[in-house]
């Protein structure tokens, strides 16, 4: 083909005719596809002949595109003549050198890049590119050197070597003198190879490249003096991203840098996109190197400032255009700087110390609060909101003055800062519940009521309505009951009446909170509100109506759990067939009702249970169907398709050299959404799903391996179990079937359940979830269902991924090059999944032991035993240390006598862990304590007092009850019990003192779990008569019944059966009528009236 010919075909390739250009595809395609070297080498000719820079472009760019591709049987590159691979090579690497178009020259340049790329990739070589590279970087033409310079940012992974020892030299001069370049794009081009040689070389060049910081900083500046804010912007774009990857790379300059930055910030004459990205910068580098930010003078103090300053920067909207925007609209405008800036106070109060940020922020907010301008005020307010997260530990002891400071806005004159009131209500519930909720329900929820009558701003409305959804996740029953009519009775109408849209969703969401928190005293609404909701739910059908109307039927399922199916259950049937009626695989893929409709099922068979079988029949064809979905992926030629393609609604789409993978993401995330809701089926219905249980077991066995949506994986992973549990509790209630389907779905299941666990261990959430799924598909089985090998198997794997985890935290920890303790984010989050690893394979460890103890005890000795020995040594971190007590807790418990040959090696970091500060290394030393007690007979003796002193130590402690402290406690206080029954010997005469003592630790309501033991524990000491439970003179009786009192609450779940412990109650009384009597006389009114109550039962 000449090469006019080939040049109207490439410019018919660009035509906007859509004939004319489909045509030119079928011509080009057909061509490359039967003669590869001549259309190469066409492609080749008009890239460094024609006389059309745009031809020139377009053809350079094909050629890259041919000769790279995902599949290598696809990439032309390996059908060329050797002859045509020489001449490709030679002439590529001419046309940088040559080519005065900068755009064209730019597409030489990555045509090179993915060629050698490529090769290199396959072990290949291109003989002397790396000379003609290091020729290029030291010309002194400057087009010519910034190509160099962009050729070695790309391959910098592939340079290494080839760059290394004196070599290095070459690059640090090629990017020092860039650097020094008058030419800004040249700089640009510099600070970009700076930053990947920086990321990807050895550590032993990061000081030579430090060096360099001065001239970056002055790249920056020369952007900013020549007024070039574009160029500027894509500094700061690779410094962030330096401080990212490596932020101790600023540390010899910090100063400088952290001020260059907050000058930036402080530039009113800049764009605001440009002093945005240096306040980022500053961000960044705070939450990956904190305490180096924080060795620079006045760090928080200025950044806050700046951040506050930010935040007044409101734009001039009239209250009633402001009235009219729903708060999903106000996302339209986060580019502003008052947005940036109220991020930017929540992400640093996280980054830097509670201690420092706290009291600095703390020094504003008073005045703003109290200050004339509402603006002021506003700020204040959404400063107390921002900063919750972060400094919850040095505003929790002071809440009431914080609380103060908000409640006066309430009343405030401007409604936007009523606004922020709501804002600062909604977010405090969050940051500080369920104390908030607890201490100061009476101080916001009459004015949260009060606000939703303000009808003149539908916004502020809106917005407590959102508030009052933060308030019921954390707030009890028995407390919100007094406020529903005054909170039900604001929404009713705002419901009614239907102002604005916006106002009605989030009123119906927050009548759906409501309704949750409230559970049954919701009851005596369901009358007025279920049929206004019924209303929506018929008449909203137009399409701007969409999200009212899903979230309507949101609101009526999640009623219906709270209020019950003997109250629900009648206008179950007809709701049923509204939803029928909605024919959701009619719908767009991308119309939200689809998923709406999915979940309201899925609440509707929670709130049924068994009773929704008759529903199964038209409900789990569609679920299946959904849950069947092909993912829509596919892989494709990309080099001439449309735009149109290109913008596929509901499909994402990226470009590797010249092949497209697409994926269908809204089908993905409807399969995603039927896989939970199988889920939800099986984990309600139990044996009543038992009809579905190998369709379903079949449909998602080869998803527990889709590769394609996490959500998937994880939502199949968690059916295993209920899968099981659906089969076990079938046979429970049908004795006569056979015994063996429970083992042979596990069966049928187990190989993908343990591939999935092998394969995803690049995605640490997902693996976690299969994990925790395993252990519990373990429980379902339980006692010897296993064989030996299968204990084998999974007692190596546990081995395998317990190293890997060990491997992964040490590459993770040398991450951070300065080997400090000043971490990053990233690496901050990484050991925090790698902690979360542990705790689920320390489940499974417990599952094995507690079911299988005779094989996992012989299992466990080769592989697994040495390696807990190793991780429970001082120098590991906390979670592997407490990976290596629980191992031991478990296998103390459940082995017993087997235990003891192993109690040398753990019993000294037993004791000594009891006090660690770790809160995770103390719970599960101090909860191994009272195993050894329990377990260790005559082997614990010498151990009794000195753990019995511990325990007390812990327990005693001043902050022994807040927070991340509480767990711990609760377990030695649980411990102790278990000393005074089973050690009492070794205690003697102390234990009428220390049974009062533990009596006076109690109730706890922390650990769920160890509380109802510890309250059984308590009952059965008791019912058996124990001589010193009930004290001198019954001088423990008041206290008891205190305890008994507290467990008895409504919103109280601490202990495993409330009948039980009333009718022990009942027995006291009738054995110790007068005492009893009298102690409960001694008790507040409220545990009175619980106790009598319990006697009423």
């Amino acid at each position: 083909m000449a090469q006019a010919q080939f040049e109207g075909l490439l410019t018919n390739l660009m035509s906007e005719e859509n004939q004319v250009r489909v045509q030119a595809e079928k011509i080009y395609q057909n061509t490359k596809k039967q003669q590869p070297n001549e259309i190469l080498q066409a492609l080749l000719q008009v890239g460094r002949t024609s006389a059309n820079k745009d031809l020139r472009s377009l053809a350079i760019v094909l050629l890259r595109r041919a000769l790279v591709h995902l599949d290598k049987e696809k990439a032309l590159w390996y059908r060329l003549s050797p002859a045509i691979q020489t001449l490709l090579k030679e002439q590529l690497l001419q046309g940088v050198l040559s080519e005065e178009v900068p755009k064209v020259r730019a597409d030489f340049c990555e045509a090179v890049v993915g060629l050698a790329g490529d090769l290199f990739d396959d072990g290949l070589q291109w003989e002397g590119f790396v000379q003609w590279l290091v020729s290029l970087a030291q010309s002194s033409v400057d087009h010519q050197r910034q190509s160099a310079l962009s050729i070695v940012s790309d391959l910098c992974h592939h340079l290494q070597e080839p760059f290394s020892g004196n070599n290095f030299s070459v690059l640090g001069q090629l990017i020092q003198s860039s650097l020094a370049s008058p030419q800004l794009d040249i700089k640009i081009a510099a600070l970009n190879t700076a930053q990947s040689v920086i990321l990807q070389f050895p550590p032993k060049y990061r000081k030579e490249m430090q060096n360099l910081l001065p001239a970056i900083l002055d790249t920056l500046a020369a952007c900013l003096n020549s007024q070039d804010e574009e160029s500027a912007c894509k500094s700061l774009e690779n410094l962030i991203n330096l401080t990212e990857q490596d932020p101790g790379f600023f540390q010899p300059a910090i100063s400088v840098v952290v001020g260059a930055m907050l000058n930036v910030c402080n530039a009113t004459q800049l764009q605001d996109s440009t002093r945005q990205l240096a306040l980022e910068f500053l961000l960044s580098i705070a939450e990956n190197k904190p305490k180096m930010c924080l060795s620079v003078d006045g760090f928080a103090k200025n950044i806050i400032y700046v951040i506050l300053q930010w935040m007044m920067q409101l734009p001039e909207t009239s209250l009633e255009e402001w009235n009219d925007q729903a708060e999903e609209d106000d996302d339209e405008v986060d580019v502003e700087n008052y947005i940036i800036a109220q991020e930017g106070l929540d992400r640093i109060c996280i980054a830097l110390p509670a201690q420092i940020v706290g009291p600095i922020v703390l020094e504003h907010i008073p005045t703003m609060i109290q200050h004339a301008d509402w603006k002021n005020r506003y700020v204040g307010s959404m400063a107390v909101s921002m900063i919750g997260e972060g400094c919850a530990s040095v505003l929790k002891p002071h809440l009431n003055q914080v609380v103060s400071l908000i409640l006066p806005l309430f009343a405030d004159p401007h409604p936007r800062v009523r606004w922020a009131a709501a804002n600062s209500a909604g977010q405090m519930a969050t940051d500080f519940g369920p104390k908030l909720q607890k201490q100061f329900h009476g101080e916001f929820l009459p004015r949260m009521a009060h606000l939703l009558t303000d009808n003149a701003n539908p916004k502020v409305q809106s917005h407590v309505a959102a508030a009052l959804v933060n308030w019921c996740e954390k707030l009890k029953a028995s407390t919100l009951k007094q406020y529903l009519p005054s909170l039900l009775g604001a929404l009713h109408p705002l419901l009614k009446e239907n102002r604005k849209q916006f106002v009605s969703e989030q009123v119906v969401t927050a009548i759906a909170s409501i309704a949750g928190c409230a559970e049954k005293h919701f009851t005596e609404y369901y009358d007025t509100f279920m049929p206004l909701l019924k209303e929506i739910l018929v008449m909203a059908k137009s399409q701007e109506q969409t999200m009212l109307r899903g979230k309507a039927m949101e609101c009526i399922s999640l009623i219906g759990i709270a209020v019950g199916k003997e109250k629900f259950g009648p206008d179950v049937p007809a709701f049923m067939d509204i939803l029928a009626n909605i024919k959701t695989l009619d719908l767009e893929a991308e119309d939200p009702l689809r998923d709406f409709v999915l979940q309201t099922w899925m609440r509707v068979a929670s709130c049924l249970a068994q009773d929704f079988v008759p529903y199964l029949s038209y409900t789990m064809p569609q679920v299946l169907h959904s849950a069947a979905l092909d993912a829509g992926f596919s892989v494709s030629d990309s080099s001439l398709l449309s735009t149109a393609d290109e913008e596929e609604a509901g499909w994402d789409a990226i470009d590797i050299g010249d092949t497209r993978i697409r994926v269908h993401t809204v089908a993905l995330e409807e399969k995603a959404s039927a896989c939970n809701m199988l889920l939800s089926f099986a984990t309600e219905m139990k044996d009543a799903f038992f009809p579905y249980v190998q369709d379903v077991s079949k449909l998602i066995m080869p998803l527990l391996n889709f590769q394609f949506h996490d959500g998937v994986r994880s939502a199949c992973a968690a059916l295993v179990p209920q899968l099981l549990n659906c089969v076990k509790s079938f046979l429970q209630k049908n004795p006569g079937q056979n015994p063996n389907i429970l083992g042979e779905l596990f069966r049928f299941l187990f190989p993908a359940l343990l591939e999935s666990i092998r394969t995803n261990s690049a995605e640490i959430d997902v693996q976690l979830i299969t994990l925790e799924s395993l252990h519990e598909a373990l429980t379902v089985l339980e006692y010897n269902s296993l064989s030996l090998d299968e204990i084998k198997t999974l007692t190596h794997d546990v081995f395998l991924l317990a190293k890997l985890s060990q491997s992964r935290r040490q590459e993770i920890v040398g991450m951070n090059p300065d080997a400090d303790r000043d971490d990053s984010t990233l690496i901050r989050e990484e050991l925090k999944s790698e902690d979360l690893l542990l705790v689920e394979l320390a489940e499974i460890v417990g599952s094995l032991v507690k079911y299988h103890p005779e094989f996992f005890m012989e299992v466990m000795k080769t592989e697994l035993l040495p390696l807990v020995g190793t991780l429970i040594q001082r120098n590991c971190s906390p979670a592997e240390r407490q990976f290596a007590l629980c191992f031991f807790d478990d296998v103390v418990e459940h082995g017993k006598e087997k235990s003891f040959p192993y109690w040398d090696l753990f019993m000294p970091f037993m004791l000594e862990y009891a006090n660690d500060p770790s809160d995770g290394v103390r719970q599960a030393a101090c909860y191994g304590l009272g195993v050894c007690a329990q377990q260790g007979k005559d082997l614990f003796k010498p151990f009794a007092k000195k753990a019995l002193e511990l325990l007390v130590a812990v327990i005693n402690k001043p902050d022994s009850r807040e927070d991340d402290n509480a767990p711990p406690t609760e377990n030695a206080i649980s411990s102790v019990g278990k000393i005074i029954v089973f050690q009492e010997a070794e205690i003697g005469g102390d234990v009428p003192e220390l049974i009062k003592l533990w009596l006076s630790w109690l109730p706890i309501e922390i650990d769920d779990i160890e509380a109802k033991a510890v309250h059984k524990h308590l009952c059965s000491l008791i019912v058996g008569g124990h001589p010193h439970i009930f004290g001198t003179d019954f001088g423990n009786l008041p206290r008891i019944l205190d305890i008994f009192a507290h467990c008895l609450k409504e919103d109280v779940d601490i202990v495993e059966d409330k009948k039980e412990l009333c009718n022990l109650f009942k027995q006291m009384q009738q054995q110790m009528g007068d005492l009893i009597a009298k102690a409960v006389a001694v008790l507040p009114a409220e545990q009175q009236a619980l106790l009598s109550q319990a006697l009423a039962q």
